[in-house]
């Protein structure tokens, strides 16, 4: 008994260990969809900075000319040519415009650094409470940020659902479902993912919607089954939604697929932050 217990132990943590690697295969394979987002969101700020570095330093350069010939002991009326000439007035206010700039591309590249931070982390360990809204914002803004079909995303319901769970774990489903989306509005001018957030009864949900064609009904029923996929090959693994339901089921919840509701949709069911 003591060693088939021991074996069956060793194979429920082989088990877990397998799973946890297939949850951060299938993350990395949504992290590397985005690479791409990721580069021009990162590039627009910086060559905002760049830009304002060299206005900085052509002011600069100004105004060592004009405090040069101060230290020199140039007349006043030279000075104030000068001054005119190099129309430091204007260039008072610019530089101030340039200031602001500077730091607004910085500190836009330091969220996105921060969001980027916080979408990889590996979401083990123990479950904590977490805002479900701010959570799946910040998945679903990766996402959208790598796509290229012109998707308009709308969020509804509350402002802030207290749930309990992984982060890194729920950013993920939220991911594969925004993700799939996405791809089922491919070619839609009017393409629209509407994101519910709502809680009550214990429970946190959170409900994505698109305006595709939806999910036939012969699909319908193999839809969390590894390996399934509607998608061409080597546009999808077939295990974004069966690691997705692994997860909601591991965290005390559920992923299910909205039978009543036009387009796809998805809703996910977590236990509420209020009663961990």
């Amino acid at each position: 008994m003591r060693k088939a217990y021991a074996e069956l132990s060793a194979g429920h943590d082989a088990l877990k260990s397998a799973q946890a690697q297939l949850v951060r295969n299938e993350k990395l394979a949504s992290l590397g969809r985005l690479l791409a987002g990721v580069a021009h969101e990162l590039n627009n700020p910086i060559s905002f900075v760049y830009a304002n570095a060299h206005a900085l330093e052509r002011y600069a350069a100004k105004f060592e000319q004009y405090f040069a010939r101060v230290q020199d002991g140039a007349s006043r009326d030279e000075l104030v040519d000068l001054r005119a000439n190099l129309r430091l007035d204007r260039e008072v206010a610019n530089l101030r415009a340039a200031i602001d700039g500077a730091r607004d591309g910085a500190e836009r590249v330091r969220d996105i650094v921060e969001d980027l931070r916080r979408l990889s982390s590996e979401g083990s360990g123990e479950k904590v409470g977490f805002d479900l809204v701010e959570t799946s914002r910040v998945a679903a803004t990766w996402v959208l940020r790598g796509m290229k079909t012109p998707v308009s995303l709308r969020y509804a319901g509350a402002l802030s659902v207290p749930a309990f769970g992984r982060p890194g774990h729920v950013q993920q489903i939220v991911m594969n479902l925004v993700q799939n989306a996405v791809d089922a509005l491919e070619g839609r001018a009017d393409g629209e993912i509407v994101i519910t957030h709502a809680a009550g009864g214990g429970v946190a949900s959170l409900t994505v919607q698109d305006n595709g064609p939806g999910v036939p009904a012969d699909v319908a029923a193999s839809i969390f089954d590894p390996f399934f996929t509607t998608k061409p090959v080597g546009r999808g693994t077939g295990l974004g939604l069966s690691i997705s339901h692994k997860i909601a089921e591991e965290h005390g919840g559920r992923l299910i697929l909205c039978d009543d509701a036009p387009g796809g949709c998805f809703r996910l069911e977590l236990p509420s932050g209020e009663t961990p």
